[in-house]
């Protein structure tokens, strides 16, 4: 356990677990009770500090060991394997462990950490669900209630890029996406997701050549799904409907082929909408998004 000296008092034996930062200035839990009210701490900057040897969740000391973060909290070996066999997201999980830290200790004094706590808490439920637009209106509700708290700005760049990816917004997402990669836990999957973002931008400007080279780079990252050997198969046939090269219509059909050999019943229908698309496109020349197409072929397209 690490220990820090309070300003006011002057002890040198506070943990730091027991102590607040106020505009950068240390204080014991007992000093900022005594000391502050809540009308005198607003407008301070309040940061909570944790003890990189102390477990953020059960509380051991492990003396001068210093523990792996999970998120921005300590964490011991035990209690990280719990939250990773826990169904409800782990990044998420982990922001609540060190929020409720933060609420035991500041509740007494500033009401803005409950409600962030809340707002965390909501955001994690809706990300369970898959409802990211609500989980991302969470998350930014939580961020302009403990602005000091800067945990939460990963999970609200992830929230906003997969909404722009559900919404077809594929160059909007892509920088929400890059902006919190290196704090996304792998589960994640954020890298896939940027080279998606990437696949859609590319598709959305006509730069086919860039829209294959994206698509195989998917490709590559998991070849057991068809949707990955359907992807490269639609660049092909972009570049073909553009060019009428042969060659790149002979590389949309191995693709193709490839694709319906290896799907599944879970994802069968989705591919053959998918696949009529690409034959339209092919047959046609005819380059539109997937709600064009639906509204234009409501049951669908079939070569006269």
């Amino acid at each position: 356990m690490r220990h820090v000296t309070c300003s006011h008092c002057n002890r040198t034996d506070v943990p730091v677990n027991e102590s607040l930062h106020i505009d950068d200035v240390v204080y014991c839990h007992n000093c900022v009770n005594t000391t502050f009210t809540e009308d005198q701490l607003k407008g301070r900057t309040v940061v909570n500090e944790f003890d990189p040897t102390v477990c953020s969740n059960c509380s051991k000391d492990f003396g001068d060991t210093t523990l792996e973060k999970v998120a921005q909290y300590p964490m011991c070996p035990e209690c990280t394997k719990a939250i990773h066999e826990k169904s409800f997201p782990t990044w998420v999980k982990a922001f609540f462990i060190g929020i409720l830290v933060v609420v035991v200790f500041s509740a007494v004094y500033n009401w803005r950490f409950v409600e962030g706590y809340k707002e965390i808490q909501a955001g994690g439920k809706a990300m369970g669900v898959g409802d990211y637009k609500a989980a991302l209106a969470s998350f930014e509700a939580a961020a302009r209630h403990v602005p000091e708290q800067k945990d939460f700005e990963p999970l609200v760049h992830f929230c906003r890029g997969v909404t722009f990816l559900q919404d077809d917004h594929s160059a909007e997402a892509l920088p929400e996406l890059e902006a919190c990669l290196e704090f996304m836990p792998a589960d994640y999957n954020v890298s896939m997701l940027i080279t998606q973002a990437q696949i859609g931008a590319a598709f959305d400007t006509k730069d086919y050549g860039l829209f294959l080279q994206h698509t195989k780079s998917f490709l590559q990252n998991d070849t057991t799904q068809a949707m990955s050997w359907a992807g490269v198969a639609s660049a092909y046939a972009c570049l073909y409907a553009t060019s009428k090269v042969d060659s790149l219509k002979d590389r949309y059909i191995a693709y193709r082929t490839k694709a319906l050999a290896i799907a599944d019943s879970a994802n069968q229908n989705e591919l053959a909408v998918y696949i009529n698309r690409l034959d339209h496109r092919i047959e046609t020349g005819d380059i539109i998004t997937a709600k064009q197409f639906s509204e234009k072929f409501p049951n669908g397209w079939a070569k006269n």
